[in-house]
């Protein structure tokens, strides 16, 4: 039997992305919007993230920080409970989160080139990875998206998000995170959870907790959650009544004239993320037809 082929499902369009024989295509209907009403209800600001306590080892700090501002805050993240179990790393060295059984959200730049096309013919998510290691792994077989090539323009730069449908119910043994239609504000305690590169070669996640989100910036959120490249699509996530649910996903570094430690935040070089808000009623209707 063939594999499935890998397929791009716009808000609006069905479009091919990469060439199969003729026979083999499976197409499906491009999700129209939820309405509004399915959306979750929104949230008052949150002032929690989730607890370190159960997160692993510090990060050293002798090392080169990168898109750090002042110390290094981020630690590993060696714990199989959830939350922590829901995110995984991607074969194209990014992070994702499994927010249904078959579902997983990540940064659209992280399946896609510059060109709108995959970055592979297969592209795998492996969940809890530690030190380099997953006891499992799932193909992604389709994927929703804001915009094929996010970084083309300014505009696009808020729909760096892509929902991707793997091959295998990894969230009946994992688990997964709910995403809440909340915008988040400046002064919000969020917890960034990512493969960053400049640590161990990103064999390990490391999470940021209780970084703030600072304002706005080209329609994301800016954020002062340290990182570095292979935290891209990680989640940024919050507590609230003791839950923890997904506010945005990580999208990208703004770097002073090409420096990537800064010795204090500043709000002219902010890393950014997608807001929930941009992407919350396609997961509605993604979890519900999925």
């Amino acid at each position: 039997m063939q594999p499935l082929p890998i397929m791009l499902m716009l808000l609006g369009a069905v479009a091919a992305c990469k060439p199969l024989p003729a026979d083999s295509w499976v197409a499906k209907p491009a999700p129209a919007p939820a309405p509004t009403a399915r959306a979750p209800t929104p949230i008052a600001p949150t002032t929690s993230s989730p607890p370190a306590g159960v997160i692993g080892i510090a990060a050293p700090e002798a090392r080169v920080l990168e898109n750090a501002y002042g110390n290094e805050d981020r630690q590993f993240v060696t714990s199989a409970k959830f939350p922590w179990s829901t995110v995984g790393k991607l074969s194209t060295q990014c992070t994702a989160t499994l927010i249904d059984r078959r579902l997983i959200i990540t940064a659209s730049h992280c399946l896609f080139d510059s060109q709108g096309k995959w970055k592979a013919n297969d592209i795998y998510f492996f969940p809890n990875l530690v030190s380099g290691q997953a006891r499992d792994r799932a193909r992604i077989t389709y994927a929703w998206t804001g915009s094929l090539t996010p970084f083309a323009q300014t505009a696009t730069l808020q729909d760096d998000w892509a929902i991707g449908l793997i091959d295998a119910d990894l969230g009946d043994r994992y688990s997964w995170v709910g995403v809440r239609n909340y915008l988040a504000v400046p002064g919000d305690s969020v917890t960034l959870t990512g493969y960053s590169q400049d640590l161990r070669g990103g064999d390990t996640a490391t999470a940021h907790v209780d970084c703030k989100v600072r304002g706005y910036v080209n329609g994301q959120l800016a954020h002062d959650c340290d990182m570095t490249k292979g935290a891209s699509g990680g989640p940024l996530w919050s507590r609230t009544s003791g839950d923890v649910y997904i506010v945005g996903i990580n999208s990208l570094m703004h770097m002073d004239g090409g420096r990537q430690h800064l010795a204090n935040y500043d709000d002219r070089y902010p890393n950014g993320a997608v807001a929930a808000t941009r992407f919350v009623e396609t997961v509605v209707w993604a979890v519900a037809n999925y």
